[in-house]
């Protein structure tokens, strides 16, 4: 994505545990991606879309790669950790894929789609 841009993109959480889950927050490593829903019930099986948003503009200047934790909690403790991998660039970022399950999602920027991988932890 280019510098001083806001993306989204779409992940797929699956709970492949025997039991409900209940996230009561999720966490970042950096304010500049929140996550949506920030608090949800997923039971044992279900697939539930996370909303990411990355937010540049902040840092307009930044360019180079960022890894960023994003950990959800139930009232247990961390339920979940990924860690989400992008490149700010002055132009488009190449197509990249995760190294977990060798897809990548795209980025709905402003201006033609990019890419990043989502690699879980």
């Amino acid at each position: 994505m280019r510098s001083g841009q806001t993306a989204t993109a779409v992940v797929a959480l699956i709970n492949r545990t025997s039991d409900a889950i209940t996230i009561e927050r999720i966490d970042t490593s950096c304010p500049c991606l929140a996550v949506t829903p920030g608090s949800f019930r997923i039971d044992s099986g279900e697939r539930l879309a996370l909303n990411l948003k990355f937010d540049s503009s902040t840092e307009p200047e930044f360019r180079g790669r960022l890894s960023i934790e994003v950990t959800g909690y139930a009232a247990n403790g961390a339920a979940f950790q990924t860690r989400v991998k992008l490149e700010v660039s002055v132009g488009p970022v190449e197509r990249v894929t995760s190294r977990r399950e060798g897809s990548s999602h795209e980025l709905k920027g402003r201006g033609s789609p990019y890419m990043f991988p989502c690699a879980a932890a």
